[in-house]
């Protein structure tokens, strides 16, 4: 068993815990009044701690080394029985750790950016961004917001208007120039057009590609900043390409053999029991050819989708940013047990939050911040 849910909750609350703790100190030291929150970060510290604890849940014997391997129907009927009742309740006990640490952090953080945006000294409604790092940085940012149609956005402390994303009830910019651990402040402007992408390839300031629609791959992908070619074009596996792939019993052998020094118990525990071998069902892969092209542009982005029988796949170019973000789609591959799905896939996010209309006065803070 494995926890991928669990493991992508602590990427995501981890670093979050770093950033309430700098947050809530920025804050005290600029004179606002913000509970102290040093013993729910000592608790969150804690539940992370145990979290990444090498004790984790029940190993295989609990259902059997030695037993059967069931998948498809047969694996939903024996769960349905209880048979592995007891293994994935350790395992939720475990993950219940990294729960916990969100649940500490999540609502003192909320609190902290809410009493952030509530200081800004700029009347009417805002969006103020606080950028945690100990850098300078441009990145995307989505907000929740209702009310009033945003038709773009300008920086408060000067700066040129930024177009705007609101579908499904967000709003979605690329904030630029995020001070190192500060901030800016946002604030409606008229309208900003665009022009429409070309068909055949996607391109902003920072990167120009272009798309390969019989295999639906990104073929070229050039860094304008440096006219470096960052797609290998003779590699067998194109950029951002769906490969399907099914291994047999001998692949997983030798992985296991190479990659854990040939331990006897390696096999039950990292393998695949009940593969078929190379003579019964050898290796193969597929990957869907001849995608048709839809291109779906917003004011921050242009995607390309790709679609093909079996499967689709995207390459995204935000307006503004320093990287493009590619994305194939994942196809369901029913109950064969021996199948498998790679592709590369990227994202990032950034804390922040908005205030209504209640001005006051701007927190003293080091030079270099905005508001």
């Amino acid at each position: 068993m494995s926890d991928p849910a669990g493991a992508r909750l602590a990427r995501n609350t981890r670093p979050l815990i770093t950033v309430t703790e700098a947050l809530n100190t920025q804050l005290r030291a600029w004179g606002l009044d913000v509970p102290e929150a040093e013993p729910t970060l000592a608790a969150a510290y804690e539940q992370s701690l145990l979290y990444g604890e090498h004790t984790w849940g029940g190993s295989c014997e609990w259902v059997g080394r030695n037993g059967k391997h069931s998948y498809g129907e047969e694996f939903k009927k024996d769960r349905a029985q209880g048979r592995f009742q007891r293994s994935e309740a350790s395992w939720e006990e475990h993950t219940g750790y990294i729960q916990q640490a969100r649940n500490l952090i999540a609502p003192v953080l909320e609190k902290n950016l809410e009493a952030l945006a509530q200081a800004v000294n700029t009347r009417g409604r805002r969006i103020v961004v606080y950028n945690p790092l100990p850098w300078k940085r441009d990145d995307l940012v989505s907000v929740r917001w209702e009310g009033t149609t945003v038709a773009a956005l300008r920086p408060v402390d000067g700066g040129e208007g930024l177009p705007v994303d609101t579908t499904g009830g967000e709003v979605r910019f690329v904030a630029r120039d995020l001070p190192p651990m500060g901030y800016r402040t946002y604030v409606q402007e008229s309208k900003i057009e665009r022009q429409k992408p070309a068909r055949d390839r996607l391109e902003t300031p920072f990167f120009k590609a272009k798309l390969d629609l019989a295999r639906g791959v990104v073929c070229s992908l050039v860094d304008k900043r440096s006219g470096r070619e960052l797609v290998d074009g003779s590699a067998s596996v194109g950029l951002g390409q769906y490969l399907y792939e099914r291994f047999d019993s001998n692949q997983v052998r030798l992985y296991c053999r190479t990659y854990t020094r040939g331990a006897d118990w390696t096999a039950a525990d990292f393998g695949k029991p009940g593969l078929p071998t190379a003579e019964q069902c050898p290796y193969q892969a597929v990957s869907p050819e001849n995608f048709k092209l839809r291109l779906e542009q917003t004011p921050v982005s242009v995607t390309a989708v790709m679609e093909a029988q079996g499967g689709h796949a995207s390459a995204r170019c935000r307006h503004d940013a320093s990287r493009p973000l590619s994305r194939p789609a994942l196809c369901r591959p029913g109950n064969d047990p021996l199948r498998q799905a790679v592709g590369p896939l990227a994202g990032s996010r950034l804390a922040l939050s908005a205030a209504q209309d209640q001005p006051a006065a701007v927190p003293p803070g080091p030079a270099g911040l905005h508001h």
